[in-house]
């Protein structure tokens, strides 16, 4: 069920943080969309570094978490978008249980 999930990863300046969030998701899917808003850091070496395949950049001067979690959602293919934090991790068995109450409940 993983495949039917793209992770939307947004950040700035997160490279302290990006390492921990890419390693989680990676656990359990390659399917990553990594949105950096113009950091000054290494962020998006770090994505490369973990081989993320979509690295998208937003250098609006008007940049914000909503915009980031938009473009990115832009470029998913896939049924479902989890959007995380640059500072935000997983637990590797969330996606499958989170995947089963959505298809388990009519009323989401």
């Amino acid at each position: 069920m993983i495949c039917e999930v793209t992770f939307v990863i947004i950040g700035r300046n997160e490279s302290q943080h990006l390492p921990r969030t890419f390693r989680s998701v990676l656990k359990v899917t390659n399917n990553i969309i990594f949105v950096d808003s113009n950091s000054s850091d290494n962020s998006v070496q770090i994505a490369k570094d973990f081989n993320i395949k979509t690295i998208l950049r937003v250098t609006s001067s008007y940049g914000t978490a909503a915009l980031s979690r938009s473009v990115g959602a832009t470029h998913v293919s896939t049924k479902y978008i989890h959007f995380l934090d640059g500072d935000e991790t997983i637990e590797k068995d969330w996606v499958d249980k989170a995947l089963l109450k959505i298809k388990s409940d009519k009323n989401i």
